[in-house]
C-alpha cells in the first residue's frame, strides 16, 4: 500500500533517555552490579507493565508512580532494596546527571528514507512542553512536516481527536496514513478508532507484550521502510 505519510510517536520510537547508565550507577552505590544491557530490557519489561497499569499519568507527579516503576524493573533485575531507599537516591543521582534524550540509532536514517521516497512525515505524541526543545535537540524537528502534541492540543492519545487533527493539519486521511510507536494501548488502539493502519515497534520480540494480538510488530524502526515501498 503507498502511504502519504508516516506518523510516530516521540518516546521509545524516535527517542530514548540514557537512562539505563544511570540507574546502573544507582544500583552500584547499593552494592549491586547489573550490566546495561540487562537494565535496559528491565526497563523494557516495566515500560510495557506500566503502559497498561498506568495510563496517561505521564506529566503528572512522579510520586504518583514511581515507586511502583522502580520496585517492578527491581524485580526485573532480580533486585532486593527498600524501594524508598532507592527512589530518593535515584532523584538525587538524575538530578545532578540528566539522562537526557537521544535519537534511536536509526531514527534519523529512516526520516530521511522516507522524506526521498516523497512520503510525508509527522509527530502525534502524548507529551510535555519540552517536546520541540527536544526535537530540536536531536535534529528531528527539521524531518517532521507535522508535529501534533498532546500538551498543545488538550487531548491524549488513543483519543480520536488528536489524530484527527493531524489529519487536518498534514491535509491526509486516515487510509493514507502509517502510524509507528510503542504503545499498544495509546498507539495501536489509537490508531484504529480512526481505522488508521499501526506498526508496533517491540525490540524484544513478544517480550513484554505476549497478551497482544496485532499483526505487525517490528523490533527497530527501521523496518519500517518494508511496510512503505
Amino acid at each position: 500500500m503507498r502511504y502519504h505519510y508516516v506518523w510516530f510517536d516521540l518516546g521509545m520510537t524516535l527517542v530514548e533517555p540514557s537512562r539505563s547508565s544511570l540507574y546502573q550507577k544507582v544500583l552500584k552505590e547499593f552494592h549491586i552490579d547489573r550490566s546495561e544491557n540487562r537494565i535496559h530490557k528491565a526497563y523494557h519489561l516495566t515500560d510495557k507493565l506500566f503502559m497498561k497499569e498506568y495510563p496517561h499519568v505521564l506529566g503528572t507527579d512522579e510520586t504518583c508512580y514511581m515507586p511502583w516503576y522502580i520496585g517492578n524493573l527491581n524485580y526485573f533485575l532480580d533486585v532486593r532494596l527498600n524501594i524508598m531507599e532507592v527512589y530518593q537516591r535515584f532523584k538525587e543521582i538524575r538530578s545532578k546527571e540528566s539522562a537526557g534524550w537521544k535519537p534511536i540509532p536509526s531514527a534519523l536514517g529512516v526520516l530521511k528514507e522516507l522524506k526521498r521516497k516523497g512520503i510525508k512525515t509527522g509527530l502525534i505524541s502524548n507529551w510535555d512542553r519540552t517536546c520541540r526543545k527536544v526535537l530540536e535537540e536531536n535534529q528531528l524537528l527539521d524531518l517532521l512536516d507535522t508535529v501534533v502534541i498532546s500538551s498543545e492540543m488538550g487531548v491524549e492519545k488513543p483519543e480520536r481527536e488528536i489524530f484527527e487533527a493531524a489529519f487536518e493539519q498534514g491535509n491526509t486521511s486516515a487510509g493514507e496514513s502509517l502510524y509507528v510507536g510503542d504503545n499498544y494501548y495509546d498507539d495501536v488502539l489509537g490508531a484504529a478508532k480512526v481505522e488508521m493502519n499501526c506498526v508496533l515497534i517491540n525490540p524484544y520480540g513478544n517480550e513484554g507484550i505476549e497478551e497482544i494480538t496485532h499483526d505487525k510488530i517490528i523490533s527497530d524502526i527501521s523496518e519500517i521502510i518494508k511496510f512503505v515501498d
